[in-house]
């Protein structure tokens, strides 16, 4: 760490983990599920800390996440920024938002939305130079938006499914 000044201090560092999501459907005229099934992914990249004082931090971060429900993937580069507490060393609260960017998609260009906002809680502790966190980010946007058609002809009814992606976040990180 390096000194900025009083109390500041700025830290770098490595993170990677495991994701698990949960798409809420909304809008759903007939009942049509999408998928039941939660998914597993995962994620990587660095982060950037600043802190405050002894009590209160900052840290932003860029990562590379796979989200998504079982087969039915999408890859973002996911952006948080989030106040950290201290309330008792080592141990650390944070909220932010983030906002994640479409990097890829195994289902077809225009399901996915090419941005996704959210809110997180993030419970985390920091040990010498390790860290680990526990993580639940709130979809905010609607990051699927898919069209459908249900019935036979004459009697076709379109309607459009849309969901916001929920995460729970697993992770263990290094600073420099």
């Amino acid at each position: 760490m390096c000194c900025l000044s009083g109390f500041s201090q700025v830290s770098f560092g490595v993170k990677a983990g495991v994701n698990f999501t949960k798409i809420t459907l909304e809008d759903d005229p007939n009942d049509f599920r999408f998928s039941d099934d939660d998914g597993t992914g995962f994620h990587f990249g660095a982060f950037a800390g600043l802190d405050l004082n002894s009590s209160f931090g900052l840290q932003t971060e860029a990562l590379y996440s796979r989200e998504g429900i079982k087969d039915q993937y999408a890859d973002y580069i996911n952006i948080p920024v989030f106040l950290k507490w201290y309330p008792v060393a080592p141990v650390h609260l944070g909220v932010g938002p983030q906002i994640g960017f479409l990097a890829n998609t195994e289902l077809i260009k225009g399901q996915y939305e090419n941005v996704a906002f959210g809110a997180l809680i993030n419970l985390g502790a920091d040990i010498a130079d390790f860290t680990v966190s526990a993580r639940y980010v709130i979809g905010l946007s609607n990051v699927l938006d898919r069209e459908y058609q249900l019935g036979t002809p004459p009697n076709i009814n379109p309607f459009t499914i849309e969901g916001k992606e929920n995460n729970f976040q697993l992770s263990l990180g290094y600073t420099f």
